[in-house]
């Protein structure tokens, strides 16, 4: 059990370590997008779609004539996993953003937001091991985001949306990610990693760079010809200030951790998967965020 132990505590130190390390995401972030969960089946290709809503409501009561506001992003997004090699693993993200916000009047856009992808190297995979009641799969991986996204859409006065309210950023970003899993039994850890560098666009604005990381408590039970996975964990968003024409915006930028309750149900071919999040704990500079909740489903097709 020992070997157990030191493992489970390492990652959660991992963690921590790139929870304290960074700066999260304001108002303006697409909801989640960061987050990947409990990814399903290892060793199999599989193809869905998910939805992604983060909710939140801005006031401030120290302007009496503030109208408080709602705002509403939310992601419908096809995804895919695929083994272009042995050892190598793709995946595929197309989102499509819907954004609102509702104060004096109500405000949207929406549109394809920006493709991304990863590829990533299996480095331990005992997973599929018979012989083995400990597991182990750990993956590093690259990618980068295009910036396939609108990011000048204008409302009917023929004003520019803020960058932050556009379903685009226009520009390349660099990922890198970390993803670990440990397993006894029936049950296990899973952390993922992600850091985006993110570059400017030609309005001369780029956002600032943001490490996520989540780690998920999970218990597999089986019922039938169904499995379940109820977990629980924890969520943490962390980025630098956006940069306008080489100067820092105020702000922008800081840190927010996420309490997160799940389950992920698998029959035959098919993997669902609900996850809610609420903060626990957040370093913003508006401070005055209430109601803050994210959701977030997913439904796959393995093969």
């Amino acid at each position: 059990m020992f070997p157990i132990i030191k493992s489970v505590i390492f990652t959660l130190i991992l963690s921590l370590l790139f929870s304290e390390q960074v700066f999260s995401c304001n108002g303006g972030c697409p909801s989640g997008g960061g987050y990947l969960g409990i990814v399903p089946q290892f060793s199999r290709n599989f193809v869905g779609i998910r939805y992604r809503m983060r909710s939140f409501t801005y006031s401030d009561p120290a302007i009496t004539s503030f109208i408080p506001s709602q705002h509403r992003f939310e992601t419908v997004e096809l995804w895919g996993r695929f083994y272009p090699a042995k050892r190598v693993q793709a995946f595929v993200f197309v989102p499509f953003q819907m954004n609102q916000e509702q104060s004096d009047a109500t405000y949207n856009t929406q549109g394809i937001g920006d493709i991304s992808f990863t590829v990533n190297y299996t480095i331990i995979n005992t997973g599929d091991s018979i012989d083995k009641s400990l597991k182990h799969t750990l993956l590093l991986g690259i990618g980068a985001k295009l910036p396939t996204g609108k990011y000048q859409q204008r409302n009917i006065s023929k004003q520019m949306f803020p960058i932050t309210f556009q379903p685009g950023t226009g520009a390349y970003s660099g990922i890198g990610s970390v993803m670990y899993t440990i397993r006894f039994k029936k049950t296990g850890l899973s952390t993922n990693v992600s850091y985006y560098y993110n570059g400017k666009n030609e309005l001369e604005y780029s956002f600032g760079n943001m490490l996520s990381a989540n780690t998920s408590l999970f218990y597999w039970l089986k019922a039938g010809q169904f499995s379940f996975l109820p977990n629980i964990g924890t969520y943490i968003e962390q980025t630098g200030k956006d940069i306008e024409n080489g100067y820092y915006i105020d702000n922008t930028g800081g840190s927010i951790l996420y309490g997160s309750a799940g389950l992920d149900i698998y029959f035959k071919r098919l993997a669902l998967s609900l996850n809610f999040q609420t903060p626990y704990s957040q370093n913003l500079p508006l401070r005055n965020q209430t109601k803050d909740l994210r959701l977030l489903t997913s439904l796959v097709c393995l093969f």
